[in-house]
């Protein structure tokens, strides 16, 4: 089950979401992925963007915290990194930033 919390307080966001993601083997569970994540944090020009995810944890063949970070970057490959540093701002306002993110998810569920 996945557990994402965000809440608004005054001037304050919190946004907290578990990371574990299993997988079924007959009828035991165990964990499938300890690196992943169900949160992806965007720093565009005008905004700072949370996205919280819940669900498959792979679309085409990626993480899902990979295809998000993909898509709205641009960058085709991002395996190997875990993040870009805060210099390499995407200079993106929310808006297309929401637009490829739609884009890429709408793209892979037709395949």
């Amino acid at each position: 089950m996945t557990l994402i919390i965000s809440a608004y307080a005054y001037e304050h966001i919190l946004h907290a979401s578990d990371r574990l993601t299993v997988v079924r083997r007959g009828h035991a569970i165990g964990d499938h992925d300890i690196m992943a994540n169900k949160t992806v944090i965007v720093i565009g020009t005008d905004c700072w963007l949370v996205f919280g995810f819940a669900g498959l944890a792979y679309l085409d063949g990626k993480p899902t915290d990979q295809f998000i970070a993909e898509a709205i970057s641009g960058t085709p490959e991002l395996s190997g990194a875990a993040i870009r540093m805060l210099s390499d701002r995407l200079a993106l306002h929310y808006q297309e930033i929401c637009e490829r993110l739609v884009k890429a998810v709408v793209d892979a569920y037709k395949r």
